[in-house]
């Protein structure tokens, strides 16, 4: 059972240690999102309901944010770019998915997963 208070504090300081332990949806928008999620604006409380898993939110009827990407890569980005340099074919010089990935951001992405 999630503590709904906790969670729309979470919301407010846009929280990235609550990533992963729920979701938030916005009915009058049909999305959900991360508590990290960097939306312009807030949502208004009355219109916010508490998931526990992206899974949940779609079956209630809402599709992920295209920003934070609450069922994607962004949750792990290492095992995203894996998976991006295991569908290159092998070739002369780098595969396209490595060459894509800007050396600032594998250390990026690195440097979150070992938090």
């Amino acid at each position: 059972m999630l503590d709904e208070e906790r969670c729309w504090q979470a919301i407010c300081a846009r929280d990235a240690g609550q990533d992963g332990c729920f979701v938030y949806g916005v009915v009058t928008t049909g999305v959900y999102c991360r508590p990290s999620c960097a939306t312009p604006r807030r949502a208004l409380r009355r219109n916010v309901r508490f998931f526990v898993s992206s899974a949940e939110a779609e079956r209630a009827g809402l599709r992920a944010c295209k920003r934070c990407r609450p069922d994607g890569d962004a949750a792990d980005p290492i095992a995203g770019l894996c998976r991006d340099i295991a569908s290159c074919p092998d070739r002369a010089g780098p595969p396209a998915a490595v060459a894509f990935w800007q050396p600032r951001w594998a250390a990026r992405a690195t440097a979150m997963s070992s938090m």
